[in-house]
């Protein structure tokens, strides 16, 4: 499982049967509403966590839980390396 590739929003699941997913490389605008939009469209958005960067040069990351695994695999599927307010 894994992200990274040419860009985008790496997204990687946090645990076989859990319904969250970690995201990488967010852009410094993203805010949570942003992050349900994106993800609400594949299942049930229950808590989003922005992790913003602690030091100067450091990315962005956070979580998204979905209702169910399925939700989040279908998210997963369709938004890997997918660009985020116009950052890839």
């Amino acid at each position: 499982e894994g992200g990274g590739g040419a860009g985008g929003l790496p997204i990687r699941n946090t645990g076989l049967d859990c319904p969250a997913l970690f995201l990488r490389e967010l852009p410094s605008t993203i805010t949570e509403d942003t992050i349900c939009q994106l993800f609400t469209r594949y299942g049930v958005v229950t808590s989003v966590d922005i992790l913003l960067a602690k030091e100067k040069g450091e990315k962005i990351r956070g979580y998204v839980l979905m209702d169910a695994r399925e939700s989040a695999q279908r998210a997963k599927d369709a938004l890997q390396d997918r660009e985020v307010d116009g950052v890839p």
